[in-house]
């Protein structure tokens, strides 16, 4: 039979793990609010991809004002975007704060697109559909 202190711990990690997945949620979301209302464009290079069991991995950078930034995204082995080739997407990032970064791998750079200015774009250069971008935003 458990001792009333092994139920006290038990208790108390359960309480700790609920506050930190509420803290981490919250995060996201702060994270995510500021890419959707302070964004703006550039162009992101996927420079590496690893493929595991249940995901893919991939990192990107990206520069804004000549500054480098790096970024990094999941998806599962099955998802839509399983198997993106290495190469250039656009990137939405938050302009207050231009190290939080969503790539969108639904929107790559076409070859007419050599570069991006250096405090890049307020809308992107080529015709697409925002409620798409902010569907995507929402679910990722």
């Amino acid at each position: 039979m458990p001792k009333f202190r092994d139920l006290i711990i038990v208790g108390v990690g359960i309480v700790a793990f609920l506050i930190f997945a509420f803290l981490a949620k919250n995060y996201v979301r702060h994270y995510r609010l500021g890419v959707h209302n302070n964004q703006e464009y550039t162009i992101g290079e996927i420079t590496q991809r690893r493929n595991e069991t249940r995901s893919n991995h991939y990192r990107y950078h990206y520069f804004v004002n000549n500054r480098k930034y790096n970024g990094r995204f999941y998806f599962e082995q099955r998802g839509k975007y399983a198997h993106l080739k290495l190469g250039k997407y656009f990137v939405v990032y938050d302009s207050l704060k231009p190290k939080n970064s969503v790539l969108l791998p639904f929107l790559p750079v076409p070859d007419s697109i050599t570069s991006a200015p250096p405090e890049g774009w307020k809308e992107l250069p080529i015709p697409v559909d925002k409620e798409e971008i902010r569907k995507f935003l929402e679910n990722y």
